[in-house]
């Protein structure tokens, strides 16, 4: 078992100076995180508001993307455009995908309004819409998963149910990037470095999520 005083210990980089008010820099190093740590109590409480709130929010994200017509500003639901492919194929054919920044911004406002998000965080989401929807009108489309909507967004998986079942449960492994900031990944199969994770950073004494790496 690895000593509870080597899983603490931070690597400082040298040879460099700061005023005060900077955070101090560590040399990443991935270690398994403490179970009573204020960084894995957020994303735990976080990933249980997830699975309490996902018929929500999954619903909200699912209307991010509509169906634009060819030609005119109108947009339609995807749910009636697929609707389109059985009794209207002329009409179908004319319709591609598009982010609809209404919708988006409606998905966005709950994601807020949970208190685990940054502004970075959600600014992310509207540049990663942003990319996506150019891709979409240089690329029309209107069968398969959208361009940037293939999987679930905080979870960055299609299998968030195995991630947000029980979260306490995971594996967890941090590595610190400053005093004010540290990356969180969780592994369901208890490998190191085997799943992707979340950089937190501290705000106002609030460890809150500020992106997800890509």
């Amino acid at each position: 078992m690895i000593p509870r005083i080597a899983l603490l210990t931070l690597v400082a980089l040298s040879g460099c100076t700061r005023s005060p008010k900077e955070p101090v820099a560590h040399a990443e190093q991935e270690v398994l995180a403490p179970k009573d740590s204020e960084p894995r109590k957020t994303l735990v409480a976080m990933l249980n508001w997830h699975r309490e709130n996902h018929s929500t929010f999954g619903r909200l994200q699912d209307e991010i993307v509509v169906f634009q017509v060819q030609g005119s500003d109108s947009t339609i639901t995807t749910r009636d455009g697929y609707k389109l492919y059985e009794t209207d194929s002329v009409l179908y054919k004319r319709l591609y995908y598009r982010v609809s920044k209404t919708n988006l911004e409606r998905y966005l406002s709950f994601l807020k309004s949970s208190g685990y998000f940054t502004d970075n965080y959600l600014d992310s989401w509207r540049r990663h819409a942003a990319k996506n929807d150019s891709f979409m009108v240089q690329n029309p489309a209107n069968d398969g998963p959208p361009s940037g909507f293939e999987f679930e967004w905080i979870t960055y998986s299609q299998q968030w149910e195995a991630v947000t079942a029980n979260p306490d449960t995971l594996t967890w492994y941090q590595s610190i990037r400053s005093d004010s900031s540290l990356r969180l990944s969780w592994s369901t199969q208890g490998v190191l470095g085997s799943s992707a994770g979340y950089v937190l950073v501290r705000n106002n004494g609030r460890w809150l999520i500020d992106s997800y790496p890509r």
